[in-house]
């Protein structure tokens, strides 16, 4: 039974989490949590990966600023060259 998914790219050294979503039903059960740690454990070996990166951070504190911040997520500037 699918009561969440990710849609996760590989962008160089990076991991672009691009699409999350969970059944509202399973919510409170934490499904959200699971899928992220789940998205983490897959890519954490890869030597590859340096990064994951999960839309921007933002300046409220709204549930995804709540979210990023339980799960350990952390405001980071990147500064494109060209």
């Amino acid at each position: 039974k699918l009561v969440a998914y990710v849609w996760t790219y590989v962008v160089g050294e990076m991991v672009l989490i691009n699409r999350m979503l969970g059944h509202g039903d399973y919510l409170k059960e934490n499904v959200m949590y699971l899928l992220m740690t789940s998205v983490v454990s897959t890519f954490v070996n890869d030597i590859r990966i340096n990064y994951i990166m999960y839309d921007t951070f933002g300046k409220f504190e709204n549930g995804l600023v709540m979210f990023k911040k339980r799960i350990g997520f952390k405001p980071f500037t990147v500064n494109f060259k060209r």
